[in-house]
């Protein structure tokens, strides 16, 4: 298994444990159903569809992102912290 595969696998398993669905994401949601709504079923699906795909990769490289940048941050704190 390498790193990015790992990172995916963390990320699957926090969004499982604790699934973000605030009252933000929901009526960001509910706006675009709005907007989309002068479209037929097709063409809805196929916009949400992309939107949704689109939310979740921004999700999943933020969070692996958030992982490296942590894991750089203790690296760097242990240096500093090892006697010299």
């Amino acid at each position: 298994m390498n790193e990015e595969s790992v990172l995916q696998s963390l990320f699957w398993l926090s969004n499982e444990q604790r699934p973000i669905n605030n009252s933000k994401i929901k009526e960001g949601f509910s706006q675009l159903r709005s907007l989309l709504s002068q479209l037929n079923e097709a063409e809805f699906d196929r916009v949400y569809s992309v939107v949704c795909d689109l939310c979740l990769l921004h999700g999943e490289a933020s969070f692996t992102e958030g992982v490296r940048i942590g894991v750089s941050l203790m690296k760097e704190i242990g240096r500093q912290n090892t006697p010299k």
